[in-house]
């Protein structure tokens, strides 16, 4: 975790955008490693280990209104994502859905969804496209056997992200 503290300063430092992935993790270490993020993104098994609140909606106001963080998000698979954008101070909550698709192998999902978000983060994408690639590369990947292998490349993502631009509003 020092290792990831130290990165993150240091990121920020130059003005790089900070993102972390959280998945199930010691409460503590989540505690201690999402005020550093600019980024912060949930899954839904982490979320629920953060607030006993009875929705994800509820569970992610929640975690967010605790953070300084830009972006707080969290991963609901096939029910797609939940993104809270801090708009200096006061914060928007959005749904985004994902594709329909037929899964047959979801390992690796997670990560399909975070590189590309990250992707769109390094190259300048604004938010609702950055999340609307994170689902249609997860989605892409789940409908693929094998965890990376499954994985689409950049211009497979672009065009099924234009063929289903319809489902992603």
């Amino acid at each position: 975790m020092q290792g990831a503290e130290l990165l993150f300063s240091q990121a920020r430092r130059r003005g790089i955008p900070t993102i972390l992935d959280t998945d199930v993790a010691p409460v503590e270490d989540l505690r201690a490693m999402m005020p550093q993020a600019d980024h912060v993104l949930l899954s839904e098994p982490a979320l629920a280990s953060l607030s006993d609140a009875p929705s994800p909606e509820e569970a992610l106001v929640e975690v967010a209104l605790t953070l300084t963080a830009r972006v707080v998000g969290v991963t609901l698979g096939a029910r797609g994502s939940i993104i809270w954008e801090n708009s200096g101070g006061a914060g928007t909550l959005r749904h985004f859905p994902t594709i329909r698709i037929v899964a047959r192998d979801t390992l690796n999902a997670g990560g399909v969804w975070h590189g590309t978000y990250a992707y769109g983060v390094a190259h300048g994408w604004d938010l609702a496209r950055t999340v609307r690639a994170a689902s249609v590369a997860a989605a892409m990947k789940c409908e693929h056997f094998g965890g990376r292998v499954g994985a689409p490349r950049l211009p497979q993502l672009l065009e099924r992200m234009e063929r289903c631009e319809s489902a992603l509003l």
